[in-house]
């Protein structure tokens, strides 16, 4: 599923979208902009780079209830290794954002990430190492659980924690899945 683009499902006519691009080949200068619309993407505002300044790519994008957007890539700031981080908004549209740095694991740097913002404002974004897969959940201002599955074979499980999830969150919204 794509994750470039992101409609807040409580205010339709905010629309926020991400995505790579470099100023020169080789990709030296490779980047994430960010995009806000609020006129249900008839125009579009450039607001930042995500990070700013810093070298990233592959971005996804996801939201909190406040609307805000929640942006994960993998990139170097701060003078580390490229790896997953996300950033969260202020609010919608507003392009001030906030890094949460999840670390690296022993067995290497997550990279390729994705990304939900779940209705009681916690995240949960996955990304992989080397074809292994992590599963994490943080809410913004907090620490960070990791779960790294180095072998394929715990696809399953990591589904089954999604479908979980995914059942728990229907149940409390009162939503029909």
């Amino acid at each position: 599923m794509p994750q470039q683009i992101w409609q807040d499902p409580i205010t339709p006519t905010n629309v926020h979208a991400v995505f790579m691009y470099s100023l020169e080949p080789g990709f030296a200068t490779r980047g994430s902009a960010y995009l806000f619309s609020n006129d249900f993407g008839a125009t579009w505002s450039y607001l930042a780079d995500v990070p700013s300044p810093g070298r990233s790519g592959f971005p996804a994008v996801s939201g909190l209830v406040s609307g805000a957007a929640v942006i994960v890539n993998h990139n170097t700031t701060n003078g580390t290794s490229s790896r997953t981080k996300i950033n969260y908004d202020q609010g919608a549209g507003f392009g001030v954002f906030t890094e949460i740095d999840p670390g690296t694991t022993g067995e290497g740097d997550p990279i390729w990430a994705r990304v939900i913002a779940l209705p009681n404002n916690n995240i949960l974004f996955t990304s992989s190492i080397s074809g292994a897969f992590i599963l994490s959940q943080t809410k913004p201002q907090t620490s960070l659980h990791l779960e790294y599955s180095p072998d394929i074979k715990h696809i399953p499980e990591i589904r089954r924690k999604l479908i979980h999830w995914r059942l728990h969150l229907t149940e409390q919204s009162g939503m029909h899945s």
